[in-house]
């Protein structure tokens, strides 16, 4: 891997590693034409915070005007399911796009350390990295070195469709990406390596430019 250089400002399209942004325009047909073509019914698409969150939000009829989900009283059994992230139905309405689980973002890839060849996958909003089993983005194979707590965060916004870095400074073990240890919030790029204690990890995006789960199409039932 290249060394981090150029800079860092998201808000200048800087690549934290140097590497330039991909160019959707290189492909015949987009990732999310082909979605488009999927199509059924209306085309009414969830809004990035609904995607988000997968909590119930207002539904938008075809007049235009507001009208409230269609309530769900969970049974006891089903509501206990719903208590656990693994089983947890994401989406409300009929007329909403329902995950059968939380949706990922992208991965992190152990390519180096305890745990090589493991994946442990990102999703929207801001992930918590430790050695823990309770960090949303646990790396517990093992490396005494990696903070049990939030050694770091990764944040992926759905509006911008950008992946953060955020080194927790607090910690005295020191992360560094590409060889570079940032002292602020850096944008991650596709392949990026991201060292902690003696463990690295190689960053793949499955959401940005080309893709979110926003862009689904609805398929009402």
């Amino acid at each position: 891997m290249t060394s981090q250089g150029g800079s860092n400002d998201p808000s200048k399209g800087g690549s934290a590693s140097g590497r330039p942004h991909a160019t959707p325009e290189t492909r015949s047909t987009s990732l999310k034409e082909a979605l488009a073509a999927l199509g059924q019914g209306d085309d009414k698409e969830i809004s990035p915070s609904e995607a988000a969150s997968g909590v119930e939000s207002i539904v938008n009829d075809k007049d235009g005007q507001s009208t409230a989900p269609e309530s769900s009283v969970a049974e006891p059994d089903a509501a206990a399911e719903v208590e656990s992230p693994k089983t947890k139905v994401f989406g409300g309405s009929d007329e909403e796009l329902k995950y059968y689980q939380e949706p990922v973002v992208g991965w992190l890839v152990v390519v180096g350390g305890p745990g090589i060849g493991a994946h442990r996958p990102i999703f929207t909003g801001s992930n918590t990295i430790g050695s823990a089993s309770d960090q949303r983005i646990p790396i517990d194979f093992g490396d005494e070195y990696i903070s049990k707590q939030e050694q770091a965060y990764i944040r992926y916004d759905a509006d911008d469709r950008q992946f953060l870095f955020i080194p927790n400074l607090a910690k005295t073990n020191v992360v560094s990406i590409d060889n570079v240890k940032p002292t602020s919030a850096v944008r991650l790029m596709p392949y990026d390596i991201i060292s902690m204690g003696n463990t690295q990890l190689v960053f793949i995006p499955f959401c940005g430019d080309e893709f979110d789960w926003s862009d689904l199409p609805v398929h009402p039932k």
